[in-house]
């Protein structure tokens, strides 16, 4: 069974323009029935980071977002090094999305894409405004609206959006309010903002489809690691551990990472 178009989405500023371009990447070294339309979020990279991304991966859609209302005010977070103004620019997924897409499916730039993807977009959501994985090493307890509901706390670093359900529930605007009336309390403030918006309308997804491999990578050797992706469809490396870092661990999941990123080079260097 096929469905499209397929519309996928990542969300991009200047310090991550060359991890983007090799999620990217990942995408389109995949199987599709048909190419999919890559839009790339932004609030302003210039032009000639622009015109560096497109050289890199090709044409892309960009989609300039207005600085979202109230985000720089509510990346502020207990202990957390992590965020930026960017992070939120995933909930303006829905209100972007062109007037022909049904089902959206938004990336992190930690992400790699390690196998078929397409068959996510043919998945029933069952009205709810996203799909998403159990998040692995955050339970939500933090969050009364969460402890209190019984969906659980996904990860958001992979969503699948029902873009019609997800305008209907006002799932943007539920988030930065979320966000804002929370400020310097979420140690994951896109994160923990997303799940209380979405409590009672997200549907669970395999964890195949976000396989997350946090802090801990460190200490796995290569087998540890080839069992950690196995069956994966795409791996997702959150926290301040990355594959273009000098101290990540040599293994699959880097080769995964230089068998896309060879190519492109550090504008920082």
């Amino acid at each position: 069974m096929t469905a499209g178009p397929f519309y996928i989405v990542l969300a991009c500023d200047e310090a991550y323009l060359r991890p983007t371009a090799v999620t990217i990447r990942s995408i389109t070294a995949q199987p599709w029935s048909s190419p999919p339309t890559i839009m790339v979020m932004h609030s302003g990279l210039p032009d000639n980071r622009v015109a560096m991304l497109r050289n890199w991966v090709g044409q892309v859609e960009m989609v300039r977002v207005p600085p979202i209302k109230g985000s720089g005010r509510a990346v502020g977070a207990r202990g957390a090094r992590h965020v930026s103004e960017a992070m939120y620019l995933k909930i303006a997924v829905p209100d972007h999305s062109p007037s022909d897409a049904e089902k959206v499916l938004y990336l992190d730039s930690d992400t790699l894409v390690t196998g078929p993807v397409e068959e996510l977009f043919t998945m029933d959501l069952a009205g709810k405004c996203l799909g998403a994985v159990q998040d692995r090493f955050v339970n939500g307890t933090h969050l009364p609206e969460i402890e209190r509901s019984d969906t659980g706390y996904f990860n958001s670093g992979v969503l699948l959006f029902d873009v019609e359900a997800a305008r209907r529930h006002e799932l943007g605007e539920r988030t930065l309010a979320y966000a804002e009336r929370k400020y310097g309390t979420l140690p994951y403030p896109d994160q923990d903002a997303l799940n209380v918006a979405a409590a009672d309308c997200w549907t669970p997804l395999e964890s195949r489809w976000n396989r997350m491999l946090g802090e801990g990578i460190k200490a796995r050797g290569s087998a540890e690691q080839h069992n950690e992706m196995s069956g994966a469809r795409i791996i997702h490396l959150p926290g301040p551990t990355k594959p273009w870092s000098d101290d990540f661990p040599a293994g699959p999941i880097l080769d995964e990472y230089m068998k896309h990123s060879a190519s492109i080079p550090d504008p920082k260097r």
